[in-house]
């Protein structure tokens, strides 16, 4: 019998559990989202976001500051 639960890497976060998993407001969570810093989907209002996505965010802003990235994006939209 196929197992019926997903396991937390095959299944989207929400905003709130992005944020607990990158130890940053949800605020800031949905503020990244948006600036295309954070890959992310949108269903209707609601933003989710995969575990690999996150684990890619990792990697590419590891050593980096993340707030000057975000503040930069925002200035040029």
């Amino acid at each position: 019998m196929a197992e019926k639960t997903q396991k937390l890497e095959d299944r989207l976060l929400s905003v709130n559990e992005a944020a607990k998993c990158l130890g940053v407001a949800p605020a800031l969570v949905v503020r990244m989202a948006k600036a295309d810093i954070l890959p992310a989907l949108l269903f209707g209002r609601r933003w989710k976001f995969s575990t690999e996505a996150i684990k890619i965010f990792f990697k590419e802003y590891e050593g980096r500051d993340v707030m000057k990235a975000l503040k930069e994006k925002e200035a040029k939209a």
